[in-house]
């Protein structure tokens, strides 16, 4: 087992979000990003569920559900906010809710860790459960190297690869972007992202 996929790896990627998130910025974006005829919401790769109870307190009328694959992340986000949001540990590979269950379905850090062979499954069932809206969030191009890449930047960590940056335009088949933000405030995520709203044709 690598770091990458242990147990250690988990606990401290999701500790890392507890203590890095500003709940007003999250708020902010969301306020801008998500459409008003939303009220049915799920988060694949939810963590520690800071980015659902953002949108809880943007609005309490939205019924929020969040997945994540890391069964430590799922336990602590229910520790926290159990009350208002439905949390389950599930892969974002094979997603355990009917077609079109959601009118948004949103991930945010999560597309970018996902192997290029594995990209269009889970591009295919956000889609799939979402009966409208999909809203991706990653990791963005930083400085002079964006006008020299097309598609993806492989970013390394001690040498190794950690995650991947797309530009996400043309990877959700069947799906128009009908918003765009090249770079989401800093205060966000601590590190740059960008966000695409799609919504299904």
């Amino acid at each position: 087992m690598t770091y990458f996929n242990s147990k250690q790896f988990s606990e401290n990627w999701t500790n890392r979000a507890i203590f890095r998130v500003d709940r007003d910025a999250r708020k902010e974006v969301f306020a801008n990003l998500i459409p008003k005829d939303v009220t049915k919401v799920l988060e694949v790769g939810c963590n520690a569920g800071y980015n659902l109870i953002s949108m809880y307190f943007n609005n309490n009328d939205y019924d929020l559900t969040g997945i994540d694959n890391l069964k430590y992340a799922i336990d602590e986000s229910k520790k926290r906010w159990e009350k208002f949001i439905k949390f389950f540990v599930a892969d974002a590979r094979d997603i355990p809710f009917p077609d079109n269950s959601f009118d948004l379905v949103l991930t945010s850090g999560l597309l970018g860790w996902i192997k290029y062979n594995e990209l269009s499954t889970v591009i295919n069932e956000l889609t799939r459960v979402s009966n409208r809206y999909v809203l991706a969030i990653d990791h963005a191009f930083v400085g002079d190297i964006k006008p020299f890449l097309e598609f993806e930047l492989i970013v390394s960590y001690r040498g190794k690869p950690l995650y991947i940056v797309r530009k996400y335009d043309d990877y959700f088949p069947g799906c128009k972007v009908i918003k765009h933000i090249d770079r989401l405030p800093v205060e966000f995520s601590g590190i740059p992202m960008s966000a695409w709203l799609f919504e299904k044709i």
